[in-house]
């Protein structure tokens, strides 16, 4: 794991879901630094898929139990504009710092709807051996 380079007008941020590379909504992120693979520090999270009319895609919620894994990236002052349109920040997400493994600290989406938990099991692993939850399927 790269530590983030400290760049004036850069944010570190931590995704885990149509963000990753290789899924829907990777172009966002093509010009960004990736910096590599990363989990939460805590396991105090869990994920939901959400459905909608164009794709089914994830949220991270607060109340769970799992360290959640993603990637982290350096991006620029208009691409966490950009993300902040995409993830409709304060209409169906929120961005807030997570703690993660290395003890640095990463923006991340938190879905602000009350999803049932058992929302979308075909698009969560748990790993009962390490707590661990990532999206297995690309959308």
């Amino acid at each position: 794991l790269k530590r983030p380079m400290k760049k004036k007008n850069y944010a570190t941020v931590f995704v885990y879901g149509t963000l990753k590379k290789g899924f829907c909504n990777a172009e966002y992120l093509q010009d960004s630094e990736y910096l590599g693979p990363s989990k939460t520090k805590h396991p105090n999270y869990s994920l939901v898929g959400v459905f909608s009319n164009d794709y089914d895609y994830l949220g991270l919620l607060h109340d769970g139990k799992y360290y959640v894994e993603g990637e982290i990236y350096n991006i620029d002052a208009a691409t966490l504009k950009k993300l902040d349109v995409l993830e409709e920040v304060d209409i169906e997400y929120k961005r807030e710092l997570v703690q993660l493994e290395n003890g640095e600290s990463a923006w991340a989406y938190f879905y602000m709807e009350d999803a049932p938990k058992d929302f979308c099991r075909n698009h969560r692993q748990l790993n009962k051996e390490n707590n661990m939850v990532h999206w297995l399927s690309s959308v």
